[in-house]
């Protein structure tokens, strides 16, 4: 009989033991669960965070290569004017040398008819109706003279209008 009460008692012991092993087991599941649970929390927490930190990195990569290719736009347009630029500073000299050049032979001009009208009175009157034929050129020379002279004032003087 003491053998079967202590059977008995042994039983009872190790379903007691069995039991609270089951409950530490089950209570050891359920911590395990709520760990898992919140580090699956934090694993989506922290893909939405990568996800947007990653949607932020490709923005400003789009926005660099956006800058980048506006920077490659003015730079060559700024070449463009400044050859533009070049080329006019350039065409504007050869323009001035020109100009220079004209108001050289403008000079010229206006010595020589100078010289004309000064030699004109010197002539004798009759002279000029039924002269030689080196006289009514000279003469015919002088008048073109003039009217250049008349119309490149006329062109100078429009010029200094506008």
């Amino acid at each position: 009989s003491t053998s079967c009460q202590s059977l008995s008692f042994d039983c009872e012991h190790i379903d007691k033991q069995l039991i609270l092993t089951r409950q530490r087991c089950h209570q050891r599941i359920l911590t395990c669960s709520r760990k898992k649970l919140r580090l699956l929390s934090l694993q989506e927490q922290n893909d939405k965070r990568h996800l947007g930190f990653k949607k932020f990195v490709d923005n400003l990569d789009e926005k660099r290569c956006a800058n980048i290719r506006r920077y490659q736009i003015e730079l060559r347009d700024y070449l463009l004017k400044r050859l533009e630029a070049d080329r006019l500073r350039q065409e504007l000299d050869l323009l001035n040398i020109k100009i220079d050049q004209l108001k050289e032979e403008k000079k010229c001009y206006s010595n020589l008819i100078d010289i004309v009208q000064k030699a004109i009175p010197l002539f004798p009157s009759g002279l000029l109706q039924g002269g030689s034929d080196g006289v009514k050129s000279l003469i015919l020379r002088y008048q073109t003279l003039v009217e250049t002279k008349s119309s490149f004032e006329q062109r100078d003087f429009s010029k200094e209008k506008n």
